[in-house]
């Protein structure tokens, strides 16, 4: 079982990344075009 726990976190692990990545960069546009005007 914690094995299969431990191959489910490696398989999260680079979605949840991605997924972060992607809020970023969300939030850093938005941010920008809010300065902008």
């Amino acid at each position: 079982m914690s094995n299969e726990l431990g191959l489910f976190a490696l398989m999260l692990a680079p979605v949840v990344s991605m997924m972060s990545v992607y809020y970023m960069v969300q939030v850093i546009k938005s941010m920008g075009s809010w300065i902008n005007f």
